[in-house]
């Protein structure tokens, strides 16, 4: 993050419950505090360049990660949806300390103004980014396994598709794709049968547990 807003990904934004209830339990941030880490830089709110990226505190940063083990790293500066060029320069340097590392930066996950959702975006991304690599390389080698002569898509959430390439980049953009797929399923055969009022309803699997 830029300095000064470690924080940001517990503070959050005004807009959730028990606003005043100084008792309310908060969910476990997905970055724990100790690695959430700061870069020196700056950029005005137009995109220019206030401070300019303090590349040796930023290797200093990398080393500390690698050093804890992560296997994954978002990359939030701020307004770097108007200038990425901090945000390309730190995954250049972890691309090259740290390749082994999954990294996320938001400039390519979410390239929106408002801090907070691109910061906690570009942190799920992170944090689905590995889990879905292994799944997704085995996935396509099941297919490929199978015979199937062509790539597989995948759905995302607006219920388009994406590659099997941009679903590993962009894990986020597969949120609550089934319940989306439903429905796009569902007006296809809407319009293959010509009917025009159609309810659907998606219930997920049920599972029975023993005491």
């Amino acid at each position: 993050m830029t300095e000064g807003f470690r924080d940001l990904l517990e503070i959050g934004r005004q807009t959730r419950p028990g606003l005043y209830d100084f008792f309310k339990e908060k969910p476990e941030p997905v970055i724990p505090g100790h690695l959430r880490l700061e870069v020196e830089e700056r950029l005005y709110a137009d995109g220019g360049v206030r401070k300019p990226l303090d590349r040796a505190g930023l290797r200093d940063a990398i080393g500390r990660l690698k050093r804890e083990g992560v296997q994954s790293i978002a990359v939030c500066l701020l307004f770097s949806y108007l200038n990425p060029e901090h945000e390309k320069q730190v995954v250049e340097e972890i691309q090259a300390l740290f390749p082994e590392a999954y990294v996320s930066a938001s400039h390519q996950v979410v390239p929106e103004f408002r801090e907070y959702p691109r910061l906690s975006t570009t942190a799920l991304n992170a944090y689905l980014g590995p889990v879905m690599q292994r799944y997704m390389e085995n996935f396509q080698h099941s297919v490929r396994e199978a015979g199937i002569p062509v790539d597989p898509y995948i759905t995302q959430s607006n219920g388009g598709i994406i590659s099997i390439q941009e679903s590993v980049s962009n894990p986020v953009r597969t949120a609550v794709s089934g319940p989306a797929a439903g429905v796009v399923a569902a007006a296809h055969l809407a319009e293959l049968t010509g009917l025009k009022n159609m309810i659907t309803f998606d219930m997920g699997a049920l599972r029975r547990t023993s005491a």
